[in-house]
């Protein structure tokens, strides 16, 4: 047998409804008692049906077989309540597609603030309080850890606006008289974020970040506000990196500060390729765009590439007449000697002649570490190196051994030109003549 319970307000809408599956012989309690029955909302009159539904056992079809109806007049309430929810935005206001939050406790006070009730909220981020008594009632919610509450009464909505006080979660004084159903208390709720990543030197100039590209540190990093005022600053770390953290949800740019770059650097080509390892800064101003951050996000994907100003080296080989490994006047350049640049691993990076004058160079270059290797023409021998104690007059190649014709490691700055990586070359001179019987 089964037994069904129908509840109908006094407009004969169904307004709860229980159903009692019983075995033979489990009549002798009485199945379904006042109380048992979740009704949807404060009614002063109920109109219950009962049937008592009995299996025939052919085709499991089903007959009622008894209905017994019955009006109760129960006593008056209220009820008081509505929804917590997740405000992606932080406006204060429940916009389309912010869920609500579930499992957050709720207290119903009274007027002098005492307690009488709690509930936490169900999956959909509802609850509900019952009063039986008429007076004024304040509800408390109760942030989770990780949470804030938004603003209060944003938007001039009552039904969709947060009405908890930011800093004690309280709802002002409302008044509650029997049989209101008053499910208009909201509180909104969100995160906060995080917003960040790095300043790198671009060294291939094509706006991604590549692997061994280096960072930079010391670049000061400001937070705007949507109307492009200051709120924040950063420099970033030995990694490059900068980070602003704890922010309401909302609208910002980054501005990456030109004037704290390394002397002569610019930035590299913005939005070139996967937004997540290009640059984000204008080549001209150092912004981003607008950046929109929802409640709890962390985007750590706002970069600035930069590209250092070209550096350069070279200068001469000569003829050292002298051989004495100093640039003297009258001592001529000479043509057409192969000069390689190496890089800091000594790869052949570029490769040049020197001309009529015996000068040369290489240009365009990151700053970093190289080093210059001479071929000395047949017949020709390098001079000895560093004489003379002038760097810009004496000969920077090994005249020896297994580094013959090479300098020592160059550095270059960001623009800078070392103009003074000379080599001196030299022939072996002969001697001689006859002696005679004069």
């Amino acid at each position: 047998a089964r037994i069904v319970q129908s509840a109908y307000d006094a407009d004969g809408n169904l307004v709860g409804q229980l159903t009692l599956d019983m075995q033979d012989g489990d009549f002798d309690d009485p199945p379904l008692e006042m109380g048992d029955m979740d009704l949807d909302g404060p009614y002063q009159a109920l109109h219950i049906v009962t049937e008592v539904i009995i299996n025939t056992n052919s085709s499991n079809a089903f007959i009622t077989m008894s209905v017994a109806e019955q009006l109760y007049t129960v006593p008056a309430i209220a009820v008081l309540g509505d929804r917590v929810w997740l405000d992606t935005d932080a406006n204060g206001e429940q916009d389309g597609g912010e869920v609500g939050l579930a499992g957050v406790t709720v207290n119903l006070l009274d007027d002098s603030d005492n307690v009488i009730a709690t509930q936490q909220t169900d999956g959909q981020g509802n609850y509900k309080f019952l009063i039986e008594t008429a007076g004024d009632y304040r509800v408390e919610f109760e942030a989770p850890s990780g949470y804030m509450l938004t603003g209060q009464d944003q938007g001039g909505d009552d039904a969709a606006d947060s009405d908890a006080n930011v800093t004690t979660g309280r709802t002002g004084l409302v008044t509650v008289n029997l049989g209101d159903e008053i499910l208009t208390v909201d509180a909104g709720l969100f995160q906060k974020a995080t917003l960040g990543d790095r300043v790198w030197v671009d060294a291939n100039q094509n706006g991604q970040q590549d692997t061994g590209e280096a960072n930079v540190a010391g670049v000061t990093v400001n937070l705007l506000d949507a109307g492009g005022n200051v709120i924040e600053t950063d420099v970033t770390d030995a990694n490059g990196e900068y980070l602003f953290t704890d922010l309401a949800p909302g609208d910002y740019e980054v501005e990456f500060v030109a004037s704290t770059l390394p002397t002569g650097a610019v930035f590299t080509t913005a939005d070139s390729g996967a937004d997540g390892s290009d640059s984000d800064a204008d080549q001209m101003t150092g912004r981003t765009g607008l950046i929109n951050l929802e409640s709890g996000e962390d985007d750590r994907t706002w970069d600035a590439g930069i590209v250092l100003a070209d550096a350069g080296l070279g200068d001469r080989v000569w003829e050292d007449k002298n051989a004495d490994g100093v640039q003297d006047m009258g001592e001529d350049g000479i043509g057409g000697v192969t000069v390689e640049l190496k890089d800091a691993g000594g790869n052949v990076i570029a490769s040049t002649t020197t001309d009529g004058n015996g000068n040369y160079s290489f240009t365009g270059l990151q700053p970093g570490d190289y080093s210059v290797q001479f071929t000395a023409p047949s017949g020709y021998m390098f001079s000895p190196q560093d004489a003379g104690g002038d760097d810009a007059v004496d000969s920077d190649a090994a005249p020896s051994g297994p580094m013959q014709g090479m300098t020592q490691t160059v550095t270059l700055e960001a623009g800078e030109f070392d103009g003074t990586i000379d080599a001196g070359l030299f022939q072996k001179a002969t001697l001689g003549d006859r002696v005679w019987v004069d």
